[in-house]
C-alpha cells in the first residue's frame, strides 16, 4: 500500500488532500513577470495558435470569423468581453476552446458568429490583447476544440540541481505518475470560491451564490476590492457595494446592477451572467468531486494507476469496466467519473462506493447538474484520468 504525504490546508480547500511525494520542490520564482508563463494553445496537433494561418484551417468557409487573441494579464473571459464590445456584438456570440491563466501571456482562438451584415475587423487593439482576424470557419469554437497547450515557464533562481529533479522524476515514475487533480486554475488562484458558487447554484441557493460571488474576501486581492465585499456580506446593500466596487470586478458589478434592478431576487441576479461564466461554476464543483475522489482512493493507499473492481478504464481506443482491481497496462488510463445528471453509481461497485460516499458528505445528487428548468448549463457527466 501506497502511503502519500498529507496537503496543506490551502490545497485541502479544493479538494486536494495528499501529496505523491514529499519532494520539498527546486525552490525559485515564476511568475515575476508575465514573460515568465506563456500559454499557446495547439490546434490539429501541429499548430500553436500563435502561429495558425488561414491555410492551416481545416473546417469549411462559413459564418464564423476566426480571431487570434493574445492577452496579457487578464481572463479568457475578459478579454472575450472586449473584443464582443469592439465589435459592437453580443459577448454570447463569441465561444472559445479553452480558458488561459490571467497571469500570463496567452494565445488562444476566439470565434464570433456574423450576419450578412457584419463588418469583420482584420485588427483590434488593446492596451491588454489585440485580436487578428484568421478566417472563416462553418462552426464555432467549443470546449476542448484545441489539442493541448503549449508552455513556455520560467524559473528564476532554482535551488535544487539537476540531479535532484530527475531523481524526482525517477520516484514518480514508480509511483505510478502523478495524481491528476484539478489545479488552483479551476477553483481561482486569488479567490478559490469558483466550485462554492457552482454548489450553490446546482442546489438553487441563489443568496449563497450571490453573497459567496460578491461578498466572500481573500487577503491576495487588493484593499478596495476587500471593502467591498466586506461592506456588501456586512450590509447586502447592492447600491452602496457598486459605488465601492472597481469596475475592473465585471461580474460582481453585473450582479449588484441586477440587484439594484431588483431587490432581493438573487437567482435573477445569477442569471444575468454570462452562460459560459455559470458553466464554468458548476464545472469547477463537478472537479471538486473529482479531487475528492481522487483523495480518497489516494487515502486508501491507491496508486493514480491502479484500479478497483467497477473502475473504467480506456484501453485499446475502448472504455471497459473492471471486473478485478490491479495496476492498469501502460497504454491504459484509470479514469474516475466527472459527475454529472447522467452519471449512474452503483451501490455495489467498490469504486462507485468512494464516490456515493462523498456526494452524501456534500449533499448532492448527479441530477442536480440538470438546469435545464431553469434555463442554465446543464452537466452530462464524463470521465477524467487519473494518472
Amino acid at each position: 500500500m501506497t502511503r502519500y504525504v498529507p496537503s496543506p490546508e490551502e490545497e485541502k480547500n479544493i479538494g486536494i488532500d495528499y501529496y505523491a511525494t514529499s519532494f520539498r520542490g527546486i525552490g525559485g520564482r515564476t511568475r515575476t513577470a508575465l514573460s515568465d508563463f506563456i500559454i499557446d494553445e495547439i490546434y490539429y496537433n501541429v499548430y500553436r495558435a500563435s502561429s495558425l494561418r488561414p491555410e492551416n484551417l481545416t473546417c469549411k468557409p462559413g459564418k464564423y470569423a476566426l480571431y487570434l487573441v493574445e492577452k496579457r494579464g487578464i481572463t479568457t473571459y475578459r478579454a472575450a468581453l472586449i473584443l464582443a464590445r469592439e465589435l459592437g456584438v453580443s459577448p454570447s456570440i463569441v465561444s472559445f476552446s479553452g480558458l488561459k491563466d490571467a497571469r500570463s501571456i496567452a494565445y488562444q482562438i476566439f470565434s464570433v458568429k456574423t450576419s450578412k451584415n457584419s463588418i469583420i475587423k482584420e485588427r483590434v487593439l488593446h492596451p491588454k490583447c489585440s485580436f487578428t482576424f484568421i478566417g472563416l470557419c462553418n462552426k464555432p469554437l467549443r470546449r476542448g476544440f484545441h489539442s493541448g497547450n503549449y508552455f513556455k515557464i520560467t524559473i528564476r533562481d532554482v535551488e535544487e540541481p539537476a540531479t535532484s529533479i530527475i531523481e524526482f522524476l525517477e520516484e514518480v515514475e514508480v509511483l505510478g505518475g502523478l495524481p491528476n487533480f484539478y489545479g488552483h486554475q479551476r477553483f481561482g488562484t486569488i479567490r478559490p470560491i469558483t466550485h462554492l458558487v457552482g454548489k450553490h447554484i446546482i442546489a438553487r441557493n441563489w443568496e449563497d451564490a450571490v453573497v459567496c460571488l460578491v461578498g466572500e474576501h481573500f487577503p491576495g486581492e487588493s484593499s478596495i476590492v476587500r471593502e467591498a465585499r466586506m461592506y456588501f456580506k456586512d450590509t447586502m446593500d447592492p447600491k452602496k457595494t457598486l459605488s465601492l466596487m472597481p469596475r475592473s470586478m465585471v461580474y460582481e458589478r453585473i450582479v449588484l446592477r441586477r440587484l439594484i434592478k431588483k431587490p432581493g431576487k438573487y437567482r435573477y441576479a445569477i442569471k444575468g451572467l454570462p452562460t459560459k461564466m455559470i458553466k464554468l461554476f458548476i464545472e469547477a464543483f463537478q472537479s471538486y468531486i473529482y479531487n475528492k475522489t481522487l483523495s480518497k482512493r489516494m487515502g486508501l493507499g491507491l496508486r493514480p494507476d491502479e484500479a478497483l473492481p467497477g473502475d473504467v478504464v480506456y484501453m485499446g481506443n475502448k472504455y471497459t469496466r473492471t471486473d478485478k482491481g490491479g495496476k492498469i497496462g501502460k497504454n491504459s488510463k484509470m479514469l474516475i467519473p466527472l459527475i454529472g445528471y447522467e452519471t449512474h453509481l452503483n451501490k455495489r461497485s467498490y469504486s462507485h462506493e468512494i464516490i456515493l460516499s462523498i456526494l452524501e458528505e456534500l449533499n448532492v445528487k448527479p441530477e442536480m447538474f440538470n438546469l435545464v428548468d431553469e434555463g442554465l448549463p446543464s452537466l452530462r457527466g464524463g470521465f477524467r484520468a487519473t494518472p
